[in-house]
């Protein structure tokens, strides 16, 4: 999966980038502008924008980042990339500095349908699918695993079902714009039921290697069901038993909310002890 969302990068970068600035060149009349000029200023200016998003990232992992500094890598990424075409190209400032305006915009069109249809960023903030993540970690979510939306239309493509176990993202039922992300227990039709720790299934225990339990008091512990899950729903729980606020108390999830899956951890930050967690990074979600 990460070839091909890589390999949709290096196409739009070493190619669609050079055509929009050899475009833009021309639109703005700037004399010899030929695609050789545009492919190495677009190589130079890509370079420097990964510079700065890495950067930004690294403040707001950090969180020193803030609006203003945001304003100000934008100002100064301005300037450097249209330094660069202004040198590259021998054009004026201003015209360096329309052609990078334009390139941008257009670029960013232009790669905003892949986004929808292949991956995503998020940022665990909660305690509730710990231990298996923790708060701090950031990961990536494959949006096209459960089907390809069409853009402009409520329907998806090549669509299928989310498998007991796979850890989700999907709209909170209870708040429309916020996402949730748990893991799912139970499917359409199924008849589940919890006592204690002990999950069935349709009357029938289930193994459970996902849940963890910080009390250590049954009577605490409250049961569920049995209920059957509706068609076209899921039952969600987060990993962490007795702190997670789930298909337990607000009921079930519609799969037309579901958005993706959890895929891996691309960074972790421990926010209490201030360090990176190096030995969560690249790990798979399971």
């Amino acid at each position: 999966m990460f070839l091909v969302v890589f390999g949709l990068f290096a196409f739009f970068l070493l190619l669609i980038g050079p055509l929009l600035l050899f475009a833009s060149g021309r639109i703005f009349r700037v004399d010899r502008l030929t695609f050789r000029n545009a492919f190495v200023t677009n190589l130079l200016i890509s370079l420097l924008g990964a510079l700065i998003t890495a950067l930004t990232l690294t403040l707001r992992i950090l969180q020193m980042e803030s609006t203003l500094d945001s304003v100000l890598f934008f100002i100064v990424g301005l300037l450097i990339a249209s330094w660069i075409i202004k040198k590259r190209l021998e054009t004026g400032i201003l015209r360096a500095i329309g052609i990078y305006l334009v390139t941008t915009v257009f670029g960013l069109i232009a790669a905003s349908p892949i986004k929808p249809f292949v991956v995503q960023a998020y940022k665990i903030p909660s305690s509730a699918m710990a231990p298996t993540l923790e708060v701090g970690d950031h990961i990536l979510v494959w949006k096209f695993i459960y089907g390809i939306k069409v853009p402009l239309v409520e329907k998806k493509l090549f669509v299928r079902s989310p498998d007991r176990g796979d850890i989700i993202i999907f709209v909170y039922p209870k708040d429309k714009s916020k996402d949730f992300l748990k893991r799912v227990i139970a499917l359409p039709g199924e008849r589940i039921e919890i006592v204690g720790k002990e999950i069935l299934i349709n009357d029938r225990p289930i193994k459970d290697p996902w849940g963890y339990y910080t009390r250590n008091t049954e009577s605490l512990r409250s049961n569920y069901g049995p209920k059957v899950v509706p068609p076209n729903s899921l039952f969600v729980m987060g990993d962490n038993r007795d702190n997670s606020q789930d298909s337990r108390y607000w009921g079930f999830v519609n799969m037309s909310e579901v958005k993706g899956r959890v895929s891996s951890i691309y960074f972790s930050w421990d926010w209490r002890a201030r360090r990176v967690r190096w030995e969560r990074i690249g790990r798979a979600v399971e």
